[in-house]
């Protein structure tokens, strides 16, 4: 049962390996994980499904992105690629900070994606969708995150607030959310746990991240009544999960 993202990279690269030896995967398809882990690839794939989200652009070169005027600031800058805990994420507030943070990112190696910012004023929500390896839906929890803690806050300016990596907050049906996320689960075909992190905005959903694997919040859910790792073991072995009412809390 791999809990981080470069596990999950590493254990599903092989997975008839693994099979030969008689150890079964409790993970999402190869192909999610591949899709998923690949920010650029992932909102290239969203924009052609349809999908609200946030206006994005990865950047290959520092030169051709300085000459951009287009950006939408303030926006945040992140690596393209193994972000998992908001690690190398910038609020960018002006076309400076943000040229600043791309030239920064590919000066270590790495590819930036830019993304306009969306506001948290309509909440930020971490949702955890389940799904066999069919695709078909086992469940979903939703998690709106609050921010009245410096341990959730990985920076605050006048622009607006990053997340961090903790996450705080309130479990409850929000069947606004819930809808819209299972709805990208199912175009990404999903077949596996897939946490999805967004914003609301207008009443629309907008993700900005996609992890195709269990999230830290695991133990949270599971005090909510949604174990999630119990139910994909359950449908992993034939058996139908069984999933409970939600506890709020």
């Amino acid at each position: 049962i791999p809990g981080g993202e470069e596990p999950l990279r590493l254990l599903s690269g092989d997975l008839a390996r693994w099979r030969r030896g008689g150890t079964r995967l409790a993970g999402n398809a190869p192909s999610v994980v591949a899709e998923c882990s690949d920010k650029s690839r992932l909102f290239t794939r969203l924009a052609e499904l349809g999908l609200p989200m946030p206006w994005s652009l990865t950047v290959v070169d520092a030169e051709s992105f300085a000459r951009r005027t287009d950006i939408p600031i303030p926006c945040v800058v992140k690596p393209a690629k193994g972000t998992g805990g908001s690690a190398f994420v910038t609020l960018a507030t002006t076309l400076d900070e943000a040229r600043s943070a791309v030239a920064s990112l590919l000066q270590h190696g790495r590819t930036p994606l830019v993304q306009e910012y969306v506001a948290e004023d309509e909440g930020e929500y971490t949702v955890g969708s389940l799904a066999t390896p069919a695709g078909d839906l086992v469940g979903t929890i939703t998690l709106r995150r609050m921010f009245n803690a410096r341990l959730s806050v990985l920076m605050r300016s006048q622009a607006g607030l990053i997340s961090s990596g903790y996450s705080q907050g309130l479990i409850d049906e929000f069947p606004e959310v819930r809808v819209q996320v299972e709805r990208i689960a199912r175009a990404l075909h999903n077949a596996g746990p897939m946490n999805v992190q967004g914003r609301m905005r207008a009443g629309t959903f907008y993700p900005f991240e996609i992890n195709p694997r269990f999230s830290a919040t695991v133990i949270l859910r599971a005090l909510a009544g949604f174990n999630e790792v119990n139910l994909l073991l359950t449908s992993r072995m034939g058996a139908t999960p069984a999933v409970g009412a939600i506890r709020p809390g």
